[in-house]
């Protein structure tokens, strides 16, 4: 019998799953007709010989874009350099490689983390947050009782409360949700027969309650419903940057850095018809969620100190089609984006390269949205200046010099005689927001400030 053994590196697509997903081979019906969007679904199936399999296995492949392949090892290379897929299937009783297993486990969590966040984005009232929140967890940590608390004081317990799961332990682990130091509510888990949460539960939790907390400050403060959105995608994007910076400032000074070129471009009369106050407050805003799509890089890739092999690089590229995707969901699910169009753009386009030698679709020049020049411009600057793991920081002479070597090749060479024009604002921008002490991330509070 074959079973899915995750879901992988695209968005998911409702309307493949319940009209496919999970039915018996009864259920399955007639192949589709030529030009159905599902023919198009590509699917990784881990098979020995595809004439030797059963019946639901040839149905598989009458309705979906079917790839074979015969080791667990073959299926993460192409997992890797030539995703997406939209599933993969293989025989429960034929063990996969552990990398295999591994790496889509890792594709699994950030994909269901990304579409809770999206189902966030879509909810109002506290109510619908805590049951959100309770059902997630009561999922993901494998149908242990969960309550998720979230204090409002229009009630006259002065909480709402949302449990799944059947409790009863006096033994219980507790997470304080928390927007800027400000206590939101708590998260209860039921420790049965007393046993503690792994360290990998734990991680689940906090990946959910932090997301969860900035919409409930939002929500309590009665916010306008785009504030909300950008609220919770910037605590995403913390939480994939804070994976690889620490410090979590690198946030706030590209978005400084992003409208400082932008402003500047205005006056200096540069692509009068693209920028006005509010292309660039949406540029400010949205930079920050530029690498969003590095929650789905595997830490052994993300992490490394050392150089990356041409695998590891091949996907570490993929955060710029996982982060696209990501906020297209989001877009797709709103009447009115706003700036998460922006957003966009900048998640897909900040490593293409004027010259057309970028990733992921080899843009090249205006073809490139204005939005992820400048932010490209932005990052670049604040990459050589920080340092990392691998590498010594660069003084700001030395950066500024790579960026005009590499002006008209890398980058927009009117983006940079922008930023050459406001180099004393650039570095005021990277005083005032200097690296914190290891350990310490900036509170999302000050990615968002207007100041």
């Amino acid at each position: 019998m074959w079973e899915a053994a995750a879901a992988a590196a695209v968005p998911r697509n409702p309307q493949f799953r319940s009209r496919h997903w999970g039915m018996s081979v009864e259920g399955w019906g007639e192949p589709l007709p030529p030009g159905d969007p599902l023919t198009a679904v590509r699917i990784l199936l881990l098979s020995d010989d595809l004439a030797q399999v059963d019946t639901r296995t040839r149905a598989l492949a009458s309705h979906f874009d079917v790839t074979v392949v015969s080791s667990g090892d073959e299926a993460l290379r192409l997992l890797e350099q030539d995703g997406p897929f939209a599933g993969v299937v293989c025989d429960p009783d034929r063990p996969a490689s552990t990398s295999l297993l591994e790496h889509l486990d890792q594709l699994g969590r950030a994909q269901d983390l990304l579409q809770f966040v999206t189902d966030l984005c879509a909810l109002e009232g506290l109510d619908a947050l805590a049951r959100r929140a309770a059902s997630a967890l009561h999922r993901v940590l494998d149908g242990r009782a969960v309550s998720v608390q979230l204090f409002d004081d229009t009630q006259s317990s002065g909480v709402v409360e949302v449990s799944c799961g059947r409790g009863g332990s006096m033994s219980r682990h507790r997470i304080a949700l928390r927007s800027n130091s400000t206590p939101v509510g708590e998260i209860v888990v039921d420790l049965e027969d007393h046993t503690p949460l792994s360290g990998r539960e734990l991680d689940v939790v906090h990946r959910i309650a932090q997301p969860t907390a900035e919409r409930v400050a939002q929500e309590l403060a009665r916010s306008d419903h785009d504030l909300a959105q950008q609220g919770i995608l910037v605590a995403m994007a913390q939480l994939a940057e804070r994976r690889d910076d620490e410090t979590g400032r690198h946030l706030a000074r590209v978005s400084r850095y992003s409208r400082l070129i932008a402003r500047g471009l205005r006056e200096d009369g540069a692509y009068v018809g693209e920028i006005d106050d509010a292309f660039i407050e949406d540029l400010y805003r949205a930079a920050p969620l530029h690498d969003i799509g590095k929650i789905g890089i595997a830490d052994a890739v993300l992490l490394k100190p050392g150089r990356l092999d041409a695998r590891e690089w091949a996907l570490m590229k993929t955060h710029a089609e996982l982060g696209g995707h990501a906020i297209d969901e989001v877009v797709r699910s709103l009447e009115r984006p706003g700036f998460l169009t922006v957003g966009s753009e900048i998640a897909w386009a900040h490593h293409e390269r004027w010259d057309g030698g970028g990733y992921p679709r080899g843009l090249r020049g205006v073809e490139i949205p204005l939005a992820a020049r400048i932010l490209a411009l932005a990052d670049v600057y604040d990459a050589l200046t920080s340092e990392r793991p691998y590498k010594h920081a660069w003084s700001h002479a030395e950066a500024v010099a790579y960026v005009q070597d590499v002006s008209g090749s890398h980058l927009d060479p009117v983006v940079v005689h922008s930023f050459e024009r406001r180099l004393d604002e650039v570095e005021a921008i990277r005083a005032r927001f200097t690296d914190a002490p290891v350990g310490r991330e900036a509170p999302v509070q000050q990615l968002l400030d207007v100041a």
